[in-house]
């Protein structure tokens, strides 16, 4: 039996213990669920269990842990050239693309009570708040322009949430899985790894991981448009083709996704204005909070959250 409460998810171990004279059954945690709208929980009783024998949610939009990868060796060459963590594009994505683009996670804003909330892109908030829009252009720099110049307040005046930090938006994973698949020879063969801070719990702590530098991750395979499917709520940290054609990094600490490739894919990626929005980047690009040489710098990573 898998239940939840608020964002967490707990599974019935079938072990009861007594509390206070009374028999109670026992629920082990195992993960906070992030997606707005998880699939039904009655769908998944007993459908997987985890290496400790906890229910687990997968299906089609799914991972499960049975789905996990024993052998991670198809990361090696990742290893191999991300060596250190010194907070620049290459801490992220392997230094070795041709050409290297960023695409600015949304923030969001909930006019007339759309639950949902309506995207709202960086370039707007930065016209605006009179920021400049460029390359290495960082949230809170851009929100400490407005502020400074008196047309801004910094408490959402343009949005009402701040970019999500780690992943895009769902239908811009997709949409981006569907482009990226025209630009590798082998779109049916796909790795897929999650940080496994994420609130991975239930995986012995000896099972092969990915590391690279500040991070583990837990590896998965599938196709490009598997892109979309979700560990505990959460969406891959990174993920590559097998031919290696390109290569996908959201950070969980960065409201910015990274990806590098062949020049014909990024400009690729920047015809489709309508599905994201991109600026360019390149390998040793800052990634910090303070990378915005141009617009005045906010007085903490946090100050604008």
């Amino acid at each position: 039996m898998v239940d939840s409460h608020g964002m967490c998810v707990y599974a019935d171990t079938g072990r009861t213990e007594q509390v206070d004279g009374r028999t109670a059954r026992v629920f082990e945690h195992y993960g906070d669920w992030r997606s707005v709208n998880p699939p039904p929980f009655p769908d998944v009783v007993g459908s997987q269990v985890d290496m400790n024998g906890s229910a687990h949610l997968s299906g089609p939009g799914h991972w499960s842990y049975a789905d996990l990868l024993e052998d991670v060796s198809a990361g090696d060459w990742v290893r191999q050239h991300i060596r250190a963590f010194d907070h620049t594009v290459a801490a992220l994505v392997p230094g070795t693309y041709e050409t290297y683009l960023r695409l600015l996670h949304p923030a969001w804003a909930y006019w007339d009570n759309n639950f949902d909330g309506t995207p709202v892109r960086w370039s707007t908030i930065a016209e605006g708040l009179g920021a400049v829009m460029h390359q290495s252009i960082a949230w809170g720099s851009m929100i400490e322009t407005g502020v400074r110049s008196g047309r801004g307040t910094g408490k959402g005046d343009l949005w009402h949430r701040s970019p999500t930090a780690g992943e895009l938006p769902a239908n811009e994973i997709a949409a981006l899985a569907a482009a990226l698949a025209e630009h590798t020879t082998t779109p049916e063969d796909c790795y897929f790894g999650f940080w496994e801070g994420l609130g991975m719990t239930g995986v012995p702590v000896n099972h092969p991981r990915l590391t690279l530098p500040s991070r583990e991750h837990l590896l998965f395979r599938g196709t490009v448009v598997d892109a979309g499917r979700e560990l505990h709520g959460f969406t891959p940290s990174v993920w590559w083709p097998a031919d290696r054609a390109w290569f996908v990094a959201s950070d969980v600490d960065l409201t910015s996704t990274y990806i590098g490739g062949p020049t014909a894919l990024m400009n690729a990626l920047y015809g489709e204005v309508d599905r994201f929005e991109a600026v360019g980047s390149w390998r040793g690009a800052r990634i910090t909070w303070d990378c915005d040489t141009i617009n005045p710098r906010a007085a903490g990573p946090y100050t604008y959250g």
